[in-house]
């Protein structure tokens, strides 16, 4: 994917990963970059920044829990950029707690935000782009915690992180000819992902303390988020599918691949007659 001169659109960019997401888009040359969060403030914020760099921006306002939302997002983009080549959808929020700890309103609100939020974005976005000439990208924000899933404390956030990698590559499936697809899988960044409770919504039972232990752990182990954001948009450059940020995913990938080979080959032992994988499914055939 080439990012000079793209027109690109990414959310949760008032701060953290998205931001470095945008300062690294204009620092690629892009053309026009338009910011959502729902902070305004902070994303006026990062889209100066923008600016400051050479490339036009925008500011919105934007829940993604609401597809009604970022369908106007997406008609800011187009207005005032001329279109959008590409997408990152970045918004995500975090719980800690031992899977058995947190309230079904977190649960409930992990969901809406980091599943169904990417969902709303890849489907708003997508849809626009397979009508443009040229070939649109879709970056979708997961995390390495979706790869391998053995990350404790954060049980129902990885589940839904899983959902992001797995929608991802399925919709890479369905639309690859006409569509760039890359999922963002990062370890930890030293970005505000510890205060994501600060704006849980009244439905989900309201704003939270930011636990103090997870702060001082992301702010002292973590990357920088600008790093993480010149990762990704380097990755979507490159056209990879899975872009990580640290290299602990290499021991982490081949972790859960030796799990899965181990389950396979107690049913199925080497040497055992095995069905060939099927290549294509169409229910339309």
């Amino acid at each position: 994917m080439k990012i000079e001169g793209a027109r690109a659109a990414v959310t949760g960019a008032a701060t953290g990963i998205g931001r470095g997401i945008a300062l690294a888009l204009a620092d690629k040359g892009a053309a026009f970059v338009a910011i959502a969060d729902l902070d305004l403030d902070a994303a006026e914020r990062t889209a100066s920044e923008v600016r400051a760099r050479g490339a036009k921006a925008m500011a919105a306002r934007v829940d993604v829990r609401h597809r009604a939302e970022l369908e106007r997002f997406a008609d800011l983009g187009w207005a005032q950029g001329g279109g959008i080549d590409l997408v990152f959808n970045n918004a995500g929020v975090a719980r800690v707690g031992r899977a058995f700890d947190i309230s079904d309103g977190d649960i409930d609100w992990l969901i809406e935000v980091n599943l169904k939020g990417v969902i709303h974005g890849t489907r708003v976005f997508g849809r626009r782009m397979l009508e443009a000439p040229a070939k649109g990208w879709i970056c979708n924000t997961a995390s390495d915690a979706g790869v391998h899933g053995a990350t404790p404390y954060i049980a129902a956030y990885t589940a839904t992180k899983h959902g992001v990698v797995g929608y991802s590559d399925a919709v890479r499936t369905d639309y690859g000819d006409k569509l760039g697809v890359s999922v963002l899988c990062p370890g930890i960044v030293a970005s505000s992902m510890w205060n994501t409770g600060s704006h849980r919504p009244a439905e989900f039972g309201g704003p939270i303390a930011h636990d103090p232990a997870a702060k001082a752990y992301m702010e002292e182990q973590g990357i920088r988020p600008e790093e993480a954001g010149r990762v990704a948009v380097e990755g979507v450059e490159a056209g990879a599918f899975f872009i990580f940020t640290h290299s602990h995913a290499i021991d982490l990938a081949g972790r859960r691949f030796r799990d899965q080979l181990a389950g396979s080959e107690r049913r199925w032992p080497p040497g055992t007659l095995r069905a060939p994988v099927p290549n294509t499914f169409d229910p339309r055939t």
